[in-house]
């Protein structure tokens, strides 16, 4: 009955040069050794077994994808979207395919690029959204309580408690909010009524269908037209078609605003979503005037740095405060402060025609 489904798309260009044409970042190892779509898959085992888990991704990146796996962990399906648009799509196929295969399907939709802190924490929120969807019809989010006044992330605004026992704060949804600017995020944090949007749902599939049919009856008739192709030959063939018809439209626009039944979870782990280098330096610092290191890395009189190396050897002399990623053919070095511009390299380097590194 529960099911997984890790979202594994997205262009990821703040994250080159790990992320490339054809290596998602989603692949970005930790350092400990595992990479985030692996941390994705086995951070739900104690819920969902690996078998039972689908990965939604780019037709770029699925050969990397299952090389990454295979061996590793064994999903149990893959859909391949032919280009990027958006999470609406890519979640209606998941639950429409999974309801050829169970009828009482509850779907946990989950980013593949997070980071969170307290995973016990987590399957608890999760176990908590699996009883709510038992019992009710409710879309279930998950909001995070935000450690800072953060403008990079969405956020929702928590209503009135949710009736009914849990062990964990359950409200029902006012709004969900755009990224604010940095004095909106000022007066989220401060009025307390306000959780970072995690992009992290559960609920079953036949009601997500549902509710794709009521607020998005384009894309569930689009949806409804390749069902029959869904889990064949035919498959592939028929999501180009279907990817040629429909817009850009994300989960949170088409449904969640506009729906009634709507909750949110209250997480009080530690949560970020690694859009970027400045974010993933700090995950992993622990503190000033320490380098965040991964790889064969010598820095000499060096504090404040991200210096990822993931192969080779990179030293640095008298630097601080930058951001040194080396991956295969490609280097970067850019400040700090400056990480959320790193897709304008990419920009860049398409402008100039160097595809192959991007």
């Amino acid at each position: 009955m529960f099911h997984g489904v890790i979202l594994a798309g997205g262009r990821g260009e703040r994250l080159w040069p790990v992320n490339r044409w054809n290596h998602p970042k989603h692949l970005l190892i930790s350092k400990d050794g595992e990479s985030m779509l692996e941390k994705s898959i086995r951070r739900i085992e104690a819920l969902i077994s690996p078998k039972h888990v689908m990965v939604v991704t780019h037709r770029n990146y699925i050969d990397s994808i299952r090389d990454h796996l295979q061996g590793r962990i064994k999903v149990g399906d893959f859909i391949v979207e032919p280009e990027g648009k958006n999470t609406a799509v890519a979640i209606g196929l998941a639950a429409l395919k999974l309801l050829k295969q169970d009828p009482k399907a509850i779907m946990f939709v989950l980013p593949a690029d997070h980071y969170i802190g307290e995973e016990d924490r987590l399957l608890q929120v999760l176990r908590a959204a699996a009883r709510i969807t038992l019992e009710t019809d409710s879309l279930v989010t998950v909001g995070v309580n935000p450690a800072r006044p953060e403008d990079r992330y969405g956020y929702i605004e928590v209503g009135q408690p949710m009736d009914g026992e849990y062990d964990v704060p359950v409200f029902k949804v006012t709004a969900f909010k755009e990224k604010p600017d940095a004095k909106e995020a000022e007066a989220f944090l401060s009025s307390g009524n306000y959780l970072w949007n995690s992009g992290m749902y559960v609920w079953r599939a036949k009601v997500l269908v549902d509710a794709l049919e009521r607020f998005m009856p384009e894309l569930y008739g689009g949806l409804q037209a390749i069902s029959d192709d869904l889990g064949t030959d035919n498959e592939q063939t028929a999501l180009e078609g279907l990817y040629e018809r429909i817009g850009n439209i994300s989960i949170d626009y088409g449904i969640m605003e506009k729906a009634e039944d709507v909750v949110v979870i209250r997480g009080s782990f530690r949560w970020e979503d690694f859009a970027d280098w400045e974010i993933v330096t700090r995950v992993h610092s622990s503190g000033r005037k320490h380098n965040v290191i991964s790889g064969t890395v010598v820095p000499i009189d060096s504090n404040d740095n991200l210096i990822w190396c993931e192969d080779g050897i990179t030293a640095t002399l008298g630097v601080s405060d930058l951001i040194i990623v080396k991956k295969d053919d490609a280097v970067l070095v850019c400040s700090r402060e400056r990480a959320e511009e790193v897709k304008k390299i990419v920009a860049a380097l398409r402008k100039k025609k160097l595809d192959k590194f991007t």
